[in-house]
């Protein structure tokens, strides 16, 4: 796959915008019970140190992750890194032999907010357009 480094870098920034898609309609979903009458800065503070919301780091970091390798990273984005990329993105979705705590929520609310099933679904299409993943070694 052939890609310009302008492609790339759109295909970066819309994984970036569905990732932060998944996490604003979880965020919105769980401060419904969490924190119904939080501002946003209380709801971003609760997001970072609150225990209730630590099953959504991991996502919170990946895409810390993503933006700055797409905003620091000097080099073109190669379609290698663009796999391995997506490899990342997919090992933390439902659906792969992991099981943790993000997994097990995500599928929850997936299955209970529209929002979210939306967002997930933007997701899916997003990774789609990436290059497939090595298959992995075990």
């Amino acid at each position: 796959m052939n890609t310009s480094p302008s492609q790339t870098d759109d295909q970066v920034d819309s994984l970036i915008q569905a990732l932060r898609a998944v996490h604003k309609a979880l965020i919105e979903v769980e401060s419904r019970t969490i924190a119904p009458d939080e501002s946003p800065l209380a709801l971003l503070e609760l997001t970072a140190t609150d225990p209730r919301f630590a099953w959504l780091r991991p996502l919170s970091r990946l895409i810390t992750d993503v933006v700055d390798l797409r905003h620091t990273n000097r080099e073109p984005i190669t379609p290698s890194v663009l796999r391995d990329l997506r490899a990342s993105v997919e090992e933390l979705l439902p659906g792969t032999e992991v099981d943790d705590r993000f997994c097990q929520r995500y599928r929850v609310l997936i299955q209970e907010s529209p929002d979210v099933a939306i967002a997930h679904g933007a997701l899916r299409r997003a990774l789609n357009q990436l290059p497939e993943p090595a298959l992995r070694r075990r």
